[in-house]
């Protein structure tokens, strides 16, 4: 019975050791070199690059348009935040080519959206 304890303890001894080794080597490569796999994974799997995005009509098989692009902007102007209304709406009126009028009333309604 002795001998069975003796060979469990060893057991035990070896796979606690063993455990400690690979926890010693897991905390070595994530917690010591962690941050330059990181940077080795972020540039090599991750590329910045700028596509230009393919605008024009779609057509079926016969030719006939199914979808054409249109494009459009929407400015908003927070109401709240401006201290000069009369001379915004003057050079916004110019630059964006909208009626004096138009603005007026967004902003009288709340909601100066264009």
């Amino acid at each position: 019975m002795a001998r069975v304890q003796a060979r469990l303890g060893l057991l035990q001894a070896v796979l606690g050791v063993a455990f400690l080794v690979v926890l010693g080597r897991a905390a070595q490569v994530q917690l010591g070199q962690g941050g330059r796999y990181a940077a080795e994974a972020a540039r090599t799997r991750t590329e910045v690059r700028t596509l230009e995005a393919r605008r024009g009509t779609l057509y079926d098989r016969r030719e006939l348009p199914l979808a054409v692009t249109h494009q459009s902007y929407r400015v908003g102007i927070a109401p709240n935040e401006v201290t000069e209304r009369a001379a915004l709406i003057r050079v916004a009126s110019r630059q964006l080519g909208v009626p004096p009028a138009t603005l007026q009333r967004g902003f009288a309604s709340g909601k100066p959206y264009l």
